[in-house]
C-alpha cells in the first residue's frame, strides 16, 4: 500500500507539473508559429518553420510582361524559391492579333473593350481572359447557364398550350408539336447535366469543367434537332418566338464558354517556341548584395539621399524605405517654404494667414485634377491660360462638356455632384483672387509643377529601391533566356501581410495562362534557425521594446530597492523598537491589506496629478515604494531574531541604525531576498497603473507594450506571444537564480 501511495503521490505531482507547465509551453510554440498556423483548428503543437522546403499556395496574375505569383499563404523572408512548370512552357514573342480579333468579333456582346484600347495584342488577350473568367464561378455558372435553361423551358410549355389554339393547319401543328417535344426533351436533359456539373463543380471551373459544359451544349443541340419547315403564318410566329425566347437565350448562356476555350486553343496555337528548362530558382539577396545594389542606384543620381542611408544601408537595408520618403518629404517642405514667403510678400492684408492661402492653392490643384479624373482633359494645357478666373471657367466649362456626353454622368447625382466640385474650385480661385495682391496663377502653376516634379521624383525612388531591394538573385545557369527578373515584395498592413513574386520575361506574361505552376521554397540549417526566431525580431520592431524594457528593469529595480530600505526600516521599528501604540500601529497597517487596490486607483491618480507627475518615473515609482505585506514578512523574521543579540549590540555600543544594516538585515536575507522578488515582479507585471498614468512610450513598460499586437482588426498571436516570452523571461531566470532564498525565506519567515 505504501508503494502504490507513493506512485500516486508521483502521479499526481506530474499531472500538476504539465498542467502548469503546458500554458508556458504553449505560449512557446506559438511564438514561433507562422500567422496561418495560429489561426488552425483544430490547433497543432508543430509549425512548418521546422521544415526545409515548404510548399507555397500561389495565384497567378498578368501584367504585360511581368507574371505576378500571388502568395495565399504565410509569407517567407528567405531561402531558394524554386518556381516550377508542371510541363515545359511555350510561348510567342509577337503574339499575332488575327485570330484574337476575330474572336472579338464573333463575341462582341461579351467585351465592354476593343483591341484598339489596349497596346499591345498580349494587353488585349489578357483583358479577353479575365472578362471570361467571371463566368467560371459557380454562382455565374448557374446565373448563366442554369437560370437561363430554366427559363426556356418555361417559355417552351407557354408556346406549347399555345399551338393548339393558334395553329390551324394540321400537318403545321404536328410538325410544330413534334419539334417542340423533341426540344423540351433536349432542354431538360440540358438542364439535368447542368445541374450536374454544378454539384459536382468547385468553387470555379477548370478548364476540363469547360469542355464539359461545352460537350453537353453540343449534345444538346443534336438532340433539339433542325427547325421544321412550316407553311402557315401562325406557325412561324411560334417558331420564330421559340428561336427568339428559347434557344437564343441558352446559346448566349454558352457563348462565354465558348469564347473562353476559343482564346486559349488560339494562345496556344501562337506559341512556337519552349523553355529548355521547366523551372525557375532565384534567392534572396544578402544584406551586403541590398548595399551594393542600393549604392548603385541611388549614390549617383540622389547623392543627398545615399549619404543619408549609407550607415544604416549597412545594417538593415529592408527598413530604409521610411527614412527615404521623410527624406522626399524634407526636400517638398523645404521647397513650400520658399512658395509660403513668397505667399506672405504678395498678401493683400496682414490679418489674411499665409497657411490658408497655400492651403486654398493646393486644394484648388488638387480638386482640377481630381474632376479631370477619368476624362480626355490635360490640366497642363490650361494652367498658362490668362488668370485665376479665366483659366478656372475656361477648364470647368470644359469639363462639364466632357462629362454631359459620358456614360457615367447621365444619371443626376453624379453630375450634381461634379458641378458640386466645381463650384466649390469657383469658390477657393475668388478668395485667392481677394486675398493676393497678384494673380495666383503663378502660385498655381509653381505648386502643380513642384509636386509633379515630387511624384515623378518619389516614383522614380520608389522603383531603384524596390528593384535594389526585393529584385532576387537567379540561380540555376543557364536560366531561362526569356527571364529578366525575379522579385518579391512584402506589403504589410493592419490586418494582413500580402506577398507577391513576380517573374519579369521579355515576352507577355499571359503566355503561361494556361501553365499550372507551384512554387516551393528550401531553406538550410541557418535559414531554419532565422525562420524559428523570426517572430522574436518582428515583435521587437513592432514597438520601441527597447525603450520598453529598459523602463521596465529601471521601474522595477527601483520600487525594489527602495520598498527593500522602507520595509525594512518600518519592520525594525515594530519588532525589536518599543514607543507607546506600537501594536495598535501595526494592526492599522495590516488592516490596509484589506482594502482592494482597485479602489485606490483614483484617489492615487488625481494626487499624482495634482502632483504633476502624469507621464513622468515618479508616478509608477512613488506610490509602489512602500509594502504593508514587504513590513510584514520582514517584521516576522526580525521577531525570531534573538533579544539578546541586540542587547549585546546595544552595549558594545552599536546605534540601532547600525544594528539593522549590519546585523538584522544580513541574518534575514532569505527573507528580504523574497520580500524584494515578489515586488519586482509585481512591479515587472504592472499594466493597469502603468496604462493610466503614462501617455507616451518614453515611459511606459513591457506589460503596456504588449498591446501593441491587439487592435480593432484583431490580434498577432503569435508575435504577442513571442513578445510575452520574451517580457517573462527575465523573471523566470530572476527567480530560478534566487529560487534557493526565495524557499528559505517563506520557511524561516513565521508564516504557515
Amino acid at each position: 500500500m505504501k508503494g502504490l501511495g507513493g506512485i500516486l503521490v508521483y502521479v499526481l505531482l506530474i499531472i500538476g507539473a504539465v498542467a502548469m507547465l503546458m500554458p508556458f509551453a504553449w505560449m512557446v510554440v506559438t511564438s514561433i508559429k507562422l500567422p496561418g498556423e495560429v489561426e488552425q483548428w483544430p490547433p497543432k503543437w508543430g509549425t512548418k518553420n521546422f521544415l526545409s522546403k515548404r510548399e507555397v499556395k500561389i495565384e497567378k496574375d498578368y501584367s504585360g510582361d511581368s507574371l505576378t505569383l500571388v502568395v495565399n499563404d504565410d509569407a517567407f523572408l528567405r531561402g531558394k524559391v524554386h518556381i516550377l512548370f508542371e510541363s515545359t512552357p511555350s510561348y510567342s514573342y509577337d503574339i499575332p492579333e488575327g485570330k484574337f480579333h476575330a474572336i472579338y468579333e464573333n463575341y462582341k456582346d461579351l467585351f465592354s473593350k476593343k483591341p484598339a484600347d489596349f497596346k499591345s495584342t498580349g494587353d488585349f488577350v489578357t483583358y479577353q481572359l479575365k472578362t471570361l473568367e467571371n463566368y467560371l464561378s459557380k454562382t455565374a455558372f448557374y446565373d448563366t447557364v442554369i437560370s437561363n435553361v430554366t427559363k426556356s423551358l418555361n417559355a417552351l410549355k407557354t408556346v406549347s398550350k399555345m399551338v393548339n389554339i393558334r395553329v390551324s393547319d394540321e400537318e403545321d401543328k404536328n410538325n410544330l408539336s413534334s419539334y417542340i417535344h423533341k426540344l423540351q426533351g433536349a432542354l431538360a436533359e440540358l438542364k439535368v447535366k447542368s445541374e450536374g456539373i454544378y454539384d459536382s463543380m468547385a468553387l470555379f471551373l477548370s478548364k476540363s469543367d469547360v469542355n464539359e459544359i461545352l460537350k453537353i451544349f453540343s449534345e444538346f443541340k443534336k438532340g433539339a434537332g433542325s427547325t421544321p419547315a412550316l407553311n402557315t403564318r401562325q406557325a412561324k410566329l411560334l417558331l420564330n418566338f421559340i428561336e427568339a425566347k428559347v434557344l437564343k437565350p441558352v446559346e448566349s448562356s454558352f457563348a462565354p464558354y465558348h469564347a473562353y476555350v476559343d482564346v486559349l486553343d488560339a494562345l496556344v496555337k501562337v506559341q512556337d517556341d519552349r523553355f529548355e528548362e521547366n523551372e525557375i530558382v532565384a534567392r534572396f539577396k544578402t544584406k551586403s548584395e541590398k548595399y551594393d545594389s542600393l549604392k548603385n542606384y541611388l549614390s549617383k543620381d540622389y547623392p543627398w539621399i545615399w549619404s543619408s542611408i549609407e550607415k544604416r544601408a549597412k545594417k538593415s537595408p529592408d527598413s530604409l524605405w521610411t527614412t527615404i520618403d521623410a527624406l522626399l518629404e524634407e526636400k517638398k517642405n523645404s521647397k513650400n517654404e520658399e512658395i509660403l514667403k513668397e505667399i506672405e510678400n504678395s498678401l493683400i492684408s496682414s490679418e489674411v494667414e499665409t497657411l490658408a492661402v497655400f492651403r486654398d492653392v493646393e486644394n484648388l490643384v488638387k480638386k482640377c485634377l481630381d474632376v479631370s479624373y477619368g476624362k480626355n482633359i490635360n490640366f497642363e494645357d490650361y494652367i498658362n491660360y490668362g488668370n485665376i478666373m479665366e483659366f478656372v471657367n475656361r477648364y470647368t466649362d470644359d469639363v462639364v462638356k466632357i462629362a454631359e456626353n459620358m456614360e457615367e454622368y447621365k444619371e443626376f447625382y453624379k453630375m450634381e455632384g461634379l458641378k458640386t466640385s466645381l463650384n466649390a474650385i469657383k469658390s477657393i480661385a475668388e478668395r485667392l483672387q481677394k486675398n493676393l495682391k497678384v494673380d495666383p496663377m503663378n502660385f498655381v502653376r509653381k505648386i502643380y509643377y513642384m509636386d509633379k516634379e515630387y511624384r515623378k521624383e518619389y516614383n522614380d525612388v520608389r522603383e531603384r529601391y524596390i528593384n535594389a531591394v526585393d529584385t532576387m538573385v537567379i540561380l540555376e545557369n543557364p536560366a531561362p533566356e526569356i527571364v529578366k527578373s525575379v522579385k518579391t515584395h512584402i506589403m504589410k498592413g493592419k490586418d494582413m501581410t500580402k506577398q507577391t513574386i513576380a517573374v519579369d520575361f521579355s515576352v507577355h506574361s499571359i503566355n503561361f495562362y494556361d501553365d499550372r505552376i507551384r512554387v516551393a521554397v528550401f531553406f538550410n540549417f541557418g535559414e531554419i534557425v532565422k525562420n524559428i526566431f523570426q517572430n522574436y525580431v518582428d515583435a521587437w520592431h513592432a514597438a520601441p521594446f527597447g525603450r520598453y524594457y529598459a523602463n521596465t528593469v529601471f521601474v522595477a529595480t527601483a520600487t525594489t530597492v527602495l520598498e527593500v530600505i522602507l520595509a525594512s526600516m518600518a519592520a525594525f521599528a515594530f519588532a525589536i523598537l518599543s514607543f507607546p501604540g506600537r501594536d495598535f500601529i501595526f494592526g492599522l497597517f495590516l488592516a490596509t491589506m484589506m482594502v482592494p487596490g482597485e479602489v485606490l486607483l483614483v484617489p492615487n491618480f488625481i494626487t499624482i496629478t495634482k502632483l504633476g507627475w502624469i507621464d513622468t518615473y515618479y508616478a509608477l515609482i512613488v506610490p509602489w515604494i512602500v509594502s504593508v505585506f514587504a513590513i510584514f514578512l520582514i517584521r516576522q523574521h526580525f521577531l525570531t531574531l534573538p533579544r539578546e543579540l541586540y542587547d549585546a549590540a546595544k552595549i558594545d555600543g552599536c546605534s540601532s541604525w547600525r544594528y539593522l544594516w549590519t546585523i538584522a538585515v544580513p541574518l534575514s536575507k532569505p527573507v528580504i531576498i523574497t520580500g524584494a522578488l515578489l515586488k519586482f515582479v509585481g512591479s515587472w507585471n504592472a499594466f493597469l497603473w502603468v496604462l493610466i498614468v503614462t501617455n507616451s512610450s518614453k515611459y511606459r513598460t513591457l506589460p503596456v507594450g504588449l498591446h501593441t499586437f491587439s487592435s480593432e482588426a484583431g490580434t498577432v498571436y503569435n508575435q504577442l506571444m513571442a513578445a510575452s516570452t520574451f517580457s517573462v523571461l527575465p523573471v523566470i531566470l530572476l527567480f530560478l537564480f534566487l529560487q534557493k532564498y526565495f524557499i528559505r525565506g517563506i520557511a524561516r519567515s513565521g508564516l504557515k
